[in-house]
C-alpha cells in the first residue's frame, strides 16, 4: 500500500511538471518581453512625408524601436495596419502616436523570434512650443495564438493586463 501511495504522489508531481502556455505571473512574462526605444534612430520627420498634414506647431518624430524576446520560442503579436495607437501607448499625454492615413485598418499578426528582437518604427508628434518631452513607450503585448480567435479585435486591444513598458526617452 505504501508503494501505491508512494507511486501516486510521483505521479501527481511529474503531471504538474510540464511547462504551461501562460505561467500566469505578468511579472515574468513582462520580463520575458522587452520594449526598447532606439533614441539614436529616432528622428524628426515632415508629416508630409507620411501623408499628414503637417502642423507647423508640431514636431513629428519616427520613433525606432524593437521588442526584445528573451524566451526560446518565437512570439506571435497583434498589430492593426492603420491603428497602431490601439495598441500601443505613451505615458506622456503631451506625445501622441499618430498613423500615416489607411484604407483598411486590419489586424496583423507579426513575430519575434526566440532569444532576438523585431525593430518597428511609430510616428509621434508633441507641440514644439512644449519642447523636447520624456516618456515611455507601451505596448499591449497578446502573445498567445488563442488571443486571434473567436475574441473580438475591440475586447482584445482594451485588455491592458499585458501591457509592457520602455524605458523612458527623450524626443528629439
Amino acid at each position: 500500500m505504501k508503494a501505491i501511495y508512494t507511486l501516486s504522489v510521483l505521479i501527481l508531481l511529474c503531471i504538474g511538471c510540464g511547462e504551461p502556455k501562460s505561467t500566469g505571473d505578468i511579472a515574468k512574462e513582462r520580463r520575458d518581453y522587452i520594449l526598447k526605444m532606439i533614441p539614436g534612430e529616432s528622428k524628426v520627420v515632415n508629416g508630409a512625408d507620411y501623408n499628414i498634414k503637417p502642423n507647423a506647431d508640431s514636431v513629428y518624430v519616427r520613433l525606432s524601436f524593437k521588442l526584445i524576446n528573451h524566451t526560446m520560442a518565437k512570439l506571435s503579436y497583434l498589430n492593426l495596419s492603420c491603428q497602431e495607437s490601439a495598441v500601443y501607448t505613451t505615458d506622456n499625454n503631451k506625445v501622441k502616436l499618430i498613423s500615416a492615413p489607411c484604407d483598411k485598418n486590419v489586424p496583423e499578426l507579426y513575430e519575434a523570434p526566440a532569444n532576438s528582437a523585431s525593430g518597428r518604427e511609430l510616428l509621434v508628434v508633441y507641440k514644439k512650443a512644449n519642447g523636447p518631452q520624456k516618456f515611455r513607450l507601451g505596448m499591449t503585448l497578446h502573445a498567445q495564438a488563442e488571443d486571434f480567435g473567436n475574441t473580438g479585435i475591440d475586447r482584445l486591444l482594451a485588455d491592458t493586463t499585458k501591457l509592457i513598458w520602455s524605458a523612458p526617452a527623450v524626443t528629439p
